[in-house]
């Protein structure tokens, strides 16, 4: 310190060390017997603390104390994380900022108020005002935050964690407590990458580690698989999507509850409501869900199965499991083409393969010639008809137990089994109290037969034609069938069993 002439005050330089980093200061001060004297003593500084510069002006009460400090400070420079040893916190990079405010208190006990600072990088903008009631332990924080930029990721390294990368986002929030814990209230937030926008409010518990979230949020975006990339999960493409509920815990460990949501592909719809417990990883699903369409074959193409293609359909149940096991509980569903109506009920556990279906079912319909343009061929008329039983298995190997079915005049009770190997086998064992062949008769006599089938039908129940089973072209079966009593007719006949079997188009009746 230098006297000045011609007055009392002092010309000041100063070099030091504050928490390992370098500090200096010069300017002017007051007189050197205010210092002694224990009166107020103005200041009038300026300096670098680490790369920043620093202004100072006010006065302190006892500058041997300490004590009594009122000045107004203000720091500016690049890069802001080098101010983070000073505070001891970690600070974010900055090309360039600038904070000022209002020291008041003691070298033990230092408050800021009237807090005004920017921030700004290539990416990201903050902007704070407020105060802190410690500056020293940097506690009683009270400020006013909002930030925005392209890339939230960013973000990530200044509080230890790895987020997402944006496009653009903005943060806006109460910041109270401390470096210990930083609680952000009042928090609003948006971030967009590609079609993907979210939206958030509500608060933050702890800032410096993102644990005890509790916010409101809203997910929307045209491709679901986009929102897969971000938490490392093959999610189906879609046409439209929003997810919206209650985002509660920590990035180690994020649920969704109350939980709503829908999405859409083609003439597919699907919505939920219930909790996913680990959003993040999608495990732990518990949700209500509803899928309707028109086509069951849009949503075998998603989950890699052959599905019969549909005039409309509804599946709505419980889901409940996660992206690796998901499983389908107390599941009602209907499915229309034509005149045919199928309804299911039961569990499918794992809904993603189609895997370990256990379902009671019923097909009825005009004209079981239906069934056979699922397959692409052609089916005799037979008349209405009605099927009942459990569904087993999987879409590969799918059993159908218990089966009772009626078509026009015949009943049969038994099983059924759908093998879809290279070449696609049906196994059967059917009994029947009465097949009446009639309505099959009919539906193959041709309005106008040629004379020479006219004389090889003198005398014949059945027709030389051959019978209009296409679809036996293209599969192989295993059926044995037993009925009691057979008709054509007016031709009435008891009847024991056969056994049917059809491999490679080679038809063959092993016993009658």
């Amino acid at each position: 310190m230098n006297r000045q002439e011609n007055e009392d005050a002092l010309a000041f330089k100063l070099q030091a060390d504050y928490n390992g980093q370098p500090l200096t200061l010069s300017g002017k001060t007051g007189r050197i017997h205010d210092v002694f004297g224990h009166r107020p003593f103005p200041v009038q500084l300026s300096g670098q603390l680490a790369d920043a510069s620093v202004r100072i002006s006010g006065a302190i009460d006892d500058v041997l104390t300490l004590q009594g400090i009122d000045v107004e400070a203000r720091l500016t420079g690049k890069n802001f994380a080098t101010l983070g040893p000073v505070l001891e916190v970690k600070l974010p990079e900055a090309e360039a900022f600038d904070v000022s405010g209002h020291l008041k208190g003691s070298g033990d006990s230092l408050r800021l108020d009237n807090i005004n600072g920017n921030l700004s990088g290539s990416s990201i903008n903050i902007a704070i005002s407020g105060s802190v009631g410690n500056l020293i332990a940097f506690s009683g924080v009270d400020l006013q935050m909002k930030s925005s930029g392209k890339d939230l990721a960013v973000m990530g390294p200044l509080i230890g964690e790895k987020l997402p990368a944006t496009d653009s986002f903005e943060i806006q929030g109460q910041l109270t407590g401390s470096t210990e814990a930083l609680t952000m209230t009042d928090t609003r937030a948006a971030a967009s990458r590609r079609s993907l926008r979210l939206t958030v409010n509500g608060a933050v518990k702890d800032m410096m580690t993102l644990k005890g979230l509790d916010l409101q949020s809203r997910l929307t975006g045209t491709n679901l698989v986009e929102f897969g990339e971000i938490i490392g999960e093959k999610l189906p493409a879609t046409d439209q999507f929003e997810i919206k509920g209650r985002l509660a815990g920590s990035t180690d460990g994020l649920a969704l509850q109350k939980a709503q949501g829908s999405a859409n592909r083609g003439s597919l719809r699907l919505t939920v409501d219930g909790a996913v417990k680990d959003l993040l990883v999608l495990k732990g699903m518990d949700l209500k869900s509803r899928l309707s369409g028109k086509d069951l074959a849009e949503f075998g193409e998603l989950i890699g199965a052959k599905l019969p293609v549909t005039d409309e359909f509804h599946v709505h149940g419980r889901l409940r499991g996660s992206t690796e096991v998901l499983a389908l509980q107390k599941a009602q569903g209907s499915a229309r083409r034509g005149s045919m109506h199928l309804s299911l009920s039961g569990t499918v556990k794992d809904l993603l393969t189609l895997n370990d279906m256990n379902l009671q079912s019923r097909l009825k319909g005009k004209e079981p010639a239906e069934i056979g343009l699922l397959f692409g061929s052609k089916l005799p008329g037979l008349g209405p008809f009605e099927i009942n039983g459990k569904l087993a298995g999987s879409a590969k190997t799918l059993s159908l137990n218990g089966l009772s079915a009626t078509v026009d005049k015949s009943d049969f009770t038994g099983l059924a089994k759908y093998e879809l190997l290279e070449r696609p086998k049906i196994t059967v064992r059917l009994a029947s109290s009465v097949i009446d062949f009639t309505a099959l008769m009919k539906s193959i006599e041709q309005d106008e037969q040629k004379p020479a089938h006219k004389t090889q039908q003198k005398g014949r129940l059945f027709s030389v034609d051959p019978l209009p089973f296409d679809v036996l072209k293209k599969m192989d079966a295993d059926m044995v069938l037993k009925a009691k009593n057979i008709h054509a007719r007016d031709a009435h006949l008891k009847f024991g069993h056969m056994t049917l079997k059809l491999e490679d188009s080679d038809f063959k009746i092993d016993k009658f």
